[in-house]
């Protein structure tokens, strides 16, 4: 019996441990939009085009908005996505910024690869990720799916 509450004791210790280390919780995640809670500052990103389904050569539209209740300097905004048969982003778009607190809308132009002979790449649905950086530590990311059609 000693033996069984020794090792309840353990299991509560180190499951309450896990826990409590934990610096950011997730408040919700869903496909192109996530929102954490890190320490006393709550961020909200999302990650949009303005269609779902593009052709070879097609200009995208993408949307980074980030809704953040403090100022946060030196934030390195990574997108990427369209991995190629070489295993390579087709799209690979890096920035540093400073984002003040409230909505920070960052928008860009994005050409489609073709899908046919050195582009490398098929039709078919592609992933994009947009990650937000702060040293090495990740402070959110999203994704949103494309389909690329020849």
């Amino acid at each position: 019996m000693k033996k069984i509450i020794i090792l309840i004791i353990l299991f509560v210790s180190i499951l309450l441990g896990c826990v409590t280390q934990s610096q950011s919780s997730v408040l919700f995640e869903e496909e192109g939009n996530f929102s954490i809670n890190r320490g006393e500052n709550f961020i909200n990103l999302n990650i949009s085009t303005d269609k779902e389904v593009y052709y070879s050569n097609e200009l995208m539209n993408i949307k980074i908005e980030i809704m953040t209740e403090k100022e946060i300097k030196d934030v390195y905004m990574m997108t990427y996505g369209i991995v190629d048969n070489f295993g390579r982003y087709r799209l690979n778009d890096t920035r540093l910024l400073n984002i003040s607190a409230g909505k920070n809308l960052i928008t860009f132009e994005y050409r489609t690869p073709s899908c046919y002979g050195c582009a490398g790449i098929s039709p078919g649905n592609y992933t994009l990720v947009a990650v937000m950086m702060n040293g090495n530590d990740t402070i959110a990311n999203a994704t949103c799916e494309i389909e690329i059609r020849g």
